[in-house]
């Protein structure tokens, strides 16, 4: 009746239970796996979300409108899904777990969205300037283990926006392929150099579903200028 309590709403988180334990049963029956055990902790993860916050039908087609929306976005230029990860702080739980570091050692960082692994090698002291825009800006570093000794040979993969701010698989027709982007191998002391531009700060891409998504948050999405570093030893 309108205006009065339904008992009946009260058994919803009950019947999701149900179903939870029901998808359990079938796990368990094909056997212990690594992803068996993944899945039943997804599971359970969802459903308790769902019995605390009790969306609506409405809320819950939004939701799936959202991820849609994310894997549209996500091509060989552009991972909508690791900025997803990114901002939720997933990718960063990830690193720290898989890769543990001595004291004194560099902390690891996201890669990021923009990252491309197809980035062809240089020699050293070449210009990751594809176009030559912007301010030039001479780079140089050493790579060395705990104990200051250099370490040759090593692979320095190098990306960064341009003066504008922005990277170049972000706007392919208007950059060079590989602009600002470059693979670097050191010498026998560790050492490596290259030229290239002062980078601009930019703002995480807005005109995506993740980026509308931390602007309705209210969450800011500015970065400061940076050049990403990826050593390989």
């Amino acid at each position: 009746m309108h205006g009065q309590h339904d008992p009946k709403r009260d058994e919803f988180p009950k019947a999701i239970s149900t179903q939870a334990e029901e998808f359990s049963r079938r796990l368990t029956a094909m056997g212990q796996s690594r992803l068996a055990a993944a899945a039943q902790a997804a599971v359970d993860g969802l459903h308790a979300l769902i019995v605390e916050l009790r969306p609506s039908g409405e809320e819950f087609r939004q939701a799936i409108d959202f991820l849609t929306e994310v894997g549209h976005y996500a091509d060989a230029r552009r991972q909508e899904w690791v900025l997803f990860a990114d901002v939720l702080g997933v990718s960063s739980l990830i690193e720290d777990q898989n890769s543990p570091r001595p004291v004194g050692a560099t902390p690891n960082t996201l890669a990021g969205p923009f990252y491309r692994a197809d980035v062809p090698e240089m020699p050293l002291g070449a210009n990751i300037s594809r176009d030559h825009k912007g301010e030039p800006l001479e780079v140089a570093g050493r790579i060395v283990a705990l104990d200051g000794a250099g370490i040759g040979d090593s692979m320095v993969e190098i990306w960064q926006a341009n003066a504008e701010g922005l990277y170049e698989n972000q706007e392919p027709d208007r950059q060079p392929e590989f602009n600002l982007r470059g693979r670097f191998r050191t010498d026998p002391q560790g050492r490596f150099r290259f030229t290239t531009v002062k980078p601009k700060g930019y703002t995480l891409p807005s005109d995506g579903p993740v980026g509308q998504l931390m602007s309705a948050l209210g969450l800011g999405l500015e970065r400061p200028a940076h050049i990403h570093f990826r050593v390989s030893a």
